[in-house]
């Protein structure tokens, strides 16, 4: 949707021009000035897929493609520094994939939401020590999608029947429809850990024994088949929505900064509309009440396309920037990837972050929105293959446990809350304890003052000593005389 106001007298032309169900289309503009050329599109209301360095285009997604040569005639400034390449209509993907040659088996192309689940339960038979799957509407209680359909996840560690008090990492794909890689950078990332432990490999095997991950392939499986059935550039789910439009851009329905800034809509056909309140879809309540349970140390969050690490916030100020800059740093340089802010507030790593305190990071891969899936596995896995190992490592490597208990019963405190003398949040954010008590945070070294409170109990404050390596605390709060 093109919804600049300076815009609007193009869209009568489109309605008498076009048939009333415009179909996308993939717009590639060649550019050697991709920043400038994406914040003058994202100010017209296109959304701008990413960069690919290899084929210099930006990647556009839009109904209306000569528009954007409209657009460029009356900014001509801009429109010197781009030229429009492929423009390809949209069809089904399985379609696309016939013409191209491409045989649709399992080993050899994208899954579908089903066979998505049937690899996850093949991981499940062939490794049940040590992997568990679980139907999270089902354990989460939340309703299934507009089409009926659950979310599922692969949970790896040593008990994975049971949810433990230890480091816990989020594995998560599918966001948008059309990021067919994302699924299956989540999927091989689980079978790579664990062949590797079963290989021998000891890391492996330590990141098993004292850790807890979830893999969540596909957060949307009603989108995901509507894409190989019948639009390969879908983006959204498939809600119903005012005047029976159909479709949220899942990651723009987060309720932290939701709608505050960015590039999202609150018009129902548009590519980024963020719905009509805050956390409405069940797919991000899934999300967002896994983490409130488990309370994710850490959370990469798989998206196409542009080789990009990207961080909280767009809009607000980080209170931690010392160490979640240095992650991301380190993983931007370990995998070669750019870096940048988010496109738009109410995107899930912003909410993750901004309430429980997770690393979350949304990573770009690939340099192609929609590579023959051969490209995938010799191209962009070999790089992505790197996340998990790294992860892991600063996960078992680098926290300091808060332990929180009642001083006369010993039992653990949940919902206790965390604050740092040294760390002053300006974005609401919030930091308590999970169900067993404790809260896993990565603070730089040096001297800390850690406050706990919680309702009738007294405030305990204390100094801490932190290393940069492993450090715990327990903190014993005394019940108030009421």
């Amino acid at each position: 949707m093109i919804k600049n106001k300076r815009s609007c007298y193009f869209i009568l032309f489109l309605f008498l021009s076009t048939s009333a169900i415009a179909k996308n289309h993939l717009v590639e503009l060649k550019t050697e000035s991709p920043e400038e050329v994406r914040k003058w599109l994202t100010i017209q209301g296109f959304e701008v897929e990413g960069y690919s360095k290899k084929r210099k285009a930006l990647q556009v997604i839009t109904a209306f493609p000569f528009v954007i040569g409209e657009l460029a005639k009356k900014s001509p400034d801009i429109g010197s520094l781009f030229t429009i390449g492929d423009v390809t209509e949209t069809e089904s993907y399985f379609g696309f994939a016939n013409k191209k040659g491409l045989k649709w088996k399992a080993e050899e192309n994208y899954l579908g939401a089903e066979e998505s689940v049937a690899q996850l339960r093949k991981l499940e038979a062939e490794f049940p020590s040590v992997a568990k799957i679980y139907n999270l509407n089902e354990f989460l209680g939340v309703k299934a999608t507009e089409e009926g359909r659950h979310i599922y996840a692969l949970h790896v560690s040593l008990h994975p029947e049971k949810i433990e008090d230890k480091p816990k990492v989020l594995f998560l794909g599918q966001h948008h429809a059309r990021e067919l890689m994302t699924q299956h950078a989540v999927l091989d990332a689980a079978e790579a850990l664990l062949r590797d432990a079963k290989s021998g490999m000891l890391k492996a095997q330590l990141s098993i024994n004292e850790m807890s991950f979830w893999f969540v392939p596909v957060l949307n499986p009603d989108g995901l088949d509507y894409v190989l059935s019948t639009d390969r550039m879908w983006r959204k789910n498939r809600s119903r929505n005012v005047a029976n439009l159909r479709g949220v851009d899942l990651n723009r329905n987060y309720s932290v900064k939701w709608g505050v800034c960015g590039n999202n809509s609150s018009e129902s056909d548009s590519e980024v509309f963020k719905g009509l309140r805050p956390d409405s879809e069940p797919e991000v309540q899934v999300n967002e009440k896994l983490n409130e349970r488990l309370h994710f140390q850490y959370s990469i969050s798989y998206h196409s396309l542009g080789d990009e690490v990207l961080n909280p916030y767009l809009c607000g100020e980080m209170a931690e920037s010392a160490v979640y800059f240095k992650v991301r740093d380190e993983l931007s340089a370990l995998l070669q990837y750019g870096q940048r802010a988010p496109s738009s507030g109410g995107e899930d790593h912003e909410s993750h972050y901004n309430k429980l305190g997770t690393l979350a990071f949304l990573l770009e891969i690939g340099d192609e929105f929609q590579p023959d899936f051969s490209e995938y596995r010799r191209l962009v896995w070999p790089t992505v293959k790197k996340v998990l190992p790294y992860v892991a490592e600063q996960a078992r490597e680098h926290y300091l446990k808060i332990k929180v208990i009642d001083d006369e019963t010993g039992a653990s405190i949940s919902g206790a809350q965390l604050a740092i003398q040294e760390i002053v949040f300006k974005e609401n954010e919030q930091r308590t304890t999970d169900d067993f008590g404790s809260y896993w945070w990565r603070l730089p070294e040096g001297l800390k003052g850690l406050s706990v409170t919680k309702l009738n109990y007294e405030t305990q404050s204390l100094a801490l000593t932190i290393t940069g390596k492993v450090d715990s605390v327990v903190v014993r709060l005394k019940k108030k005389n009421i």
